[in-house]
């Protein structure tokens, strides 16, 4: 049985240079947001940032709401 009382959504932007996440409430305001430089480490930049998160927030569930992920620019 889940004891955690919070839920948010979780929108994520995985660009071709940084990751960024927004917790979002049930009333649509922002809980927390950031972004980092991901220099090639996707998981472990998203590790950091979703970490930080439950730093701020505490434990919460979450479910997706969002990823979007960008193909790196072309010449």
């Amino acid at each position: 049985m889940n004891s955690i009382s919070k839920t948010y959504r979780l929108g994520i932007d995985i660009g071709s240079t940084t990751v960024k996440i927004a917790v979002i409430d049930e009333a649509n305001n922002i809980m927390f947001s950031d972004y980092e430089r991901h220099f090639a480490n996707i998981q472990e930049t998203l590790q950091g940032l979703l970490t930080k998160a439950v730093s701020e927030l505490g434990e919460f569930n979450v479910y997706l709401s969002l990823i979007h992920i960008s193909e790196p620019t072309r010449h």
